[in-house]
């Protein structure tokens, strides 16, 4: 490649990181931090965490014991779906819909069945994830999806990957070499290349699986996209031999003619029929690997235990794979905790390298006398992201702290518990923070220069 091609490439990646590396610093920041949403959730709210007993006397999940307890304690409420936990420390979440109280999460103790209390559906994980995959920004309160943002930023993402990639001659020297002797620019410049290049795989399959994202909403939108298709239902015959109130199976007992149709199935989510003909839905993972758990899913007639349909990933094809695919590898969930932890180092290598870029280029630009005062031109580079921190802002608010408004569904055991813990608080103010600190840093160095 000719040095002017390696120039041109250069000039590419330095005008995609001026205009929006602080965007796509807010966005690697937020995708870092939903990585680990779940923990944080744990983490910010103890009605998500139990004390297992001894491993010796541990029982196997019962569903119908954790259905039982939520309907003891709401006995009025909708019973719509139950998550097992997550690991041993943690509660069983089970959806519930009640009137003006709208859906609500019910934790449980696993083991003994004791409900711990009730919950909004908006916590750590959903707010990060939101965040992530649309700053929040929602058409109901904005009148535009937040994903007409994100995706693009995908597309930049990627585009700055291979031309920063490209840009540089022999780039593999890049892996190990810091410059520590040659000034605060070339130092910071160096710490750029070298967590663009230790990330790059990783930040591909992010850029990637972020396009998909877009891709995947205008499929939705066209209706071309089927993978959400309505589950398995009675037939029309078999609803009309049931009885007038027809009693829903024993959930343990539907387990077992769940592992008897799909014996490599471990469930993870069961759902509830809401009405007369609607299914009884067993999902998890299975043999496949690299796919969400709703792709292995097993259909009962939720009366009787006949199978109604049978779904399993290693049965997709290409397409169908794909779209169960993107998620675990977007979140880095495909190899559990060691993945996880991967795409964790990653996301604060690509979130760092973003800012060591920027301050390495204005460093470099000062010590070569290239830098003078454009206050318009610092606006104009942190505008975008102020505007969608605003944004943001306005729709966790809207969407999200709405939801903890609502009434909580009365209950003569239960104390009420207030949704948001200091925590979680805390953690949605630090974020905002993290993320609007570089904006403000990266003013006063254009508006100081």
């Amino acid at each position: 490649m000719t040095g002017g091609t390696r120039k041109a490439l250069y000039r590419a990646h330095s005008w995609l990181g001026l205009n929006l590396g602080l965007l796509a610093f807010v966005l690697c920041l937020s995708g870092t931090i939903a990585v680990f949403g779940p923990e944080l959730t744990w983490l910010t709210d103890p009605a998500y965490r139990v004390d297992p007993p001894p491993a010796t006397e541990r029982k196997a999940l019962s569903w119908q014991k954790i259905h039982d307890s939520v309907r003891q304690a709401y006995p009025d409420v909708e019973i719509r779906r139950i998550a097992a936990p997550r690991g041993d420390h943690w509660a069983a979440r089970v959806l519930i819909h009640h009137g003006a109280s709208g859906l609500r999460v019910v934790l449980v103790d696993p083991y003994s069945g004791r409900v711990q209390g009730q919950r909004s559906t908006f916590n750590a994980q959903s707010f990060f994830r939101l965040f992530h995959k649309q700053f929040y920004i929602v058409p109901s309160i904005h009148g535009l999806h937040g994903i007409l943002i994100v995706g693009p930023l995908g597309l930049v993402l990627l585009i700055s990957a291979v031309t920063g990639l490209l840009s540089i001659k022999r780039w593999w020297r890049a892996l190990v070499r810091l410059r520590v002797d040659q000034g605060r620019g070339v130092l910071w410049s160096d710490l750029h290349r070298f967590a663009g290049t230790w990330s790059l795989v990783v930040a591909v399959v992010l850029s990637v699986t972020g396009i998909w994202y877009l891709a995947e909403w205008g499929l939705h939108k066209a209706e071309v996209l089927t993978e959400d298709a309505k589950p398995a239902r009675l037939s029309a015959a078999a609803i009309k031999s049931l009885p007038p109130s027809p009693k829903v199976l024993d959930l343990d007992q539907a387990q077992a003619l769940a592992w008897r149709a799909y014996p490599a199935l471990d469930t993870t989510l069961v759902t509830l029929p809401r009405r007369i003909g609607a299914s009884l839905i067993f999902q998890g993972q299975a043999e496949a690997w690299l796919v969400r758990a709703r792709a292995n899913q097993v259909h009962l007639n939720p009366y009787t235990g006949d199978v109604l349909a049978l779904r399993r990933a290693t049965d997709l094809d290409a397409f169908d794979r794909w779209v169960e695919t993107a998620d675990p590898l977007h979140f880095g969930t495909w190899g559990g905790l060691v993945t996880r932890i991967v795409w964790l180092m990653t996301g604060l290598l690509l979130s760092g390298g973003i800012l060591a870029g920027l301050y390495g280029m204005w460093l470099r630009r000062r010590d070569n006398d290239r830098v003078r005062a454009r206050p318009w031109a610092a606006l104009a580079a942190i505008l975008p992201t102020v505007a969608v921190i605003v944004a943001a802002t306005q729709g966790t608010l809207a969407f999200g702290l709405a939801q903890q408004h609502r009434a909580q569904i009365a209950s003569e055991t239960l104390a009420p518990v207030p949704d948001l813990t200091p925590g979680f608080i805390l953690l949605i103010v630090l974020f905002t923070g993290l993320a609007l600190a570089p904006a403000g840093f990266w003013t006063l160095l254009r508006l100081r220069s």
